[in-house]
């Protein structure tokens, strides 16, 4: 289904579903290892487009898997986090959520600790610590299969959250809505991550 909300209750369901985010410093982090690369002061106030609105999952529960992962991803060599879960709906459809979140050789100056976590309401991923960026772009794989049916029109993306709340569009190597007579599968590949924010589909 489309999912078009007003900026008022956009601002409103992220504050309840993705929290405020804080600037930090490597010493705010409760780990030591948090001086990956530049850090860049987060301030984002959620204040959204009009035009833009969430997909979000349906009314349901998570029934299987984990909706967050933390690997500690070195300098040297890079690593993943990856997370997957199975959402099942109050009326027994399932919904299978996989991401695979892939730090390249060099991108990091130190070893960090990183953390990403799939949303349960919005079909959407946050990483921490929050405002880290890269010296080269991560990727992110996400994928959703048997989400409620998301017309072609108008066009899905995947975004960010800036620092001033506003809606700002990921590049990316392939996006794919695959729509079924009752479904829609999800397929978000090599999408080019230089930061940490909030990312999620929209349209």
């Amino acid at each position: 289904m489309r999912k078009f909300i007003t900026s008022l209750t956009l601002a409103a369901v992220a504050v309840v579903v993705f929290g405020c985010s804080e600037a930090i410093s490597p010493g705010d982090y409760p780990t030591r290892h948090t001086d990956g690369g530049p850090v860049r002061p987060s301030t984002m106030q959620f204040q959204y487009s009009e035009s833009l609105g969430f997909i979000f999952y349906p009314a349901g529960q998570v029934s299987k898997g984990k909706v967050s992962d933390a690997e500690l991803v070195t300098a040297k060599d890079g690593g993943k986090v990856n997370a997957e879960f199975e959402y099942t709906s109050v009326d027994g459809k399932k919904t299978h959520v996989h991401a695979e979140f892939q730090v390249p050789k060099g991108a990091l100056n130190n070893d960090v600790l990183i953390t990403m976590t799939l949303d349960t309401t919005v079909v959407g991923v946050k990483f921490q610590p929050e405002g880290l960026v890269f010296n080269q772009p991560a990727k992110l794989d996400f994928h959703v299969d048997h989400l409620n049916q998301i017309p072609d029109l108008p066009p899905l993306g995947f975004y960010y959250v800036d620092d001033g709340g506003n809606f700002n569009p990921v590049s990316y190597e392939n996006l794919e809505n695959h729509v079924h007579p009752d479904h829609s599968d999800l397929n978000l590949n090599d999408a080019y991550i230089q930061h940490f924010s909030i990312y999620a589909f929209g349209r």
